[in-house]
C-alpha cells in the first residue's frame, strides 16, 4: 500500500512541537492541544488543530493562534504530502502549497513534519505533528 492510501482517513493529535535549529523544542498549543486531519479518497483533506486557550476562549500572550484550520486538495510524491490550501483559518497560507515529510511510526501511528512551503525559503525549525488513527466506525 502506497503512502497515499495509507493516510486515508481520520486521524487525531497525540502531539504537536516545533524544533528550533538549535534542536530546542516548544509546544505552539502547550502539550494539551488537540487536532484532527482527514484525508479522504477523493483526493481532499481538511485539517484543525486548537488550543486549550481557544477552547477557554482565553487570549494568547504571544500572538500566535489559537485555532488554525485549512482544506484543499492533496497528493504524496516520494515520502512528502502536498496540501494545496484553497480554504484556511490564516489568510497567509490560502493558495500555498504546504509540505509534510510523512513518518509512518507504527500502522495507525503518523508523524508529519513540515517542509518549506513551495516557493518558499528553509525555515530555522519544523514542526513535528504525531497523528494516531481513529477507531473505523
Amino acid at each position: 500500500m502506497n503512502d497515499a492510501d495509507r493516510l486515508l482517513g481520520s486521524w487525531t493529535l497525540v502531539s504537536w512541537c516545533r524544533v528550533a535549529g538549535d534542536g530546542s523544542v516548544s509546544y505552539p498549543h502547550t502539550e494539551q492541544g488537540t487536532g484532527r486531519l482527514i484525508y479522504a479518497p477523493q483526493g481532499r483533506m481538511c485539517g484543525f488543530l486548537m488550543s486549550p486557550l481557544h477552547a477557554r476562549r482565553e487570549k494568547a500572550g504571544d500572538g500566535q493562534p489559537q485555532f488554525v484550520a485549512y482544506s484543499g486538495r492533496f497528493d504524496v510524491v516520494e515520502g512528502v504530502a502536498f496540501h494545496h490550501v484553497d480554504f484556511a483559518s490564516d489568510l497567509r497560507m490560502l493558495s500555498k502549497v504546504l509540505r509534510r515529510r510523512i513518518q509512518w511510526l507504527g500502522p495507525d501511528t503518523l508523524k508529519l513534519i513540515t517542509l518549506p512551503a513551495e516557493g518558499a525559503s528553509e525555515r530555522e525549525s519544523a514542526h513535528q505533528l504525531t497523528w494516531r488513527r481513529d477507531a473505523q466506525v
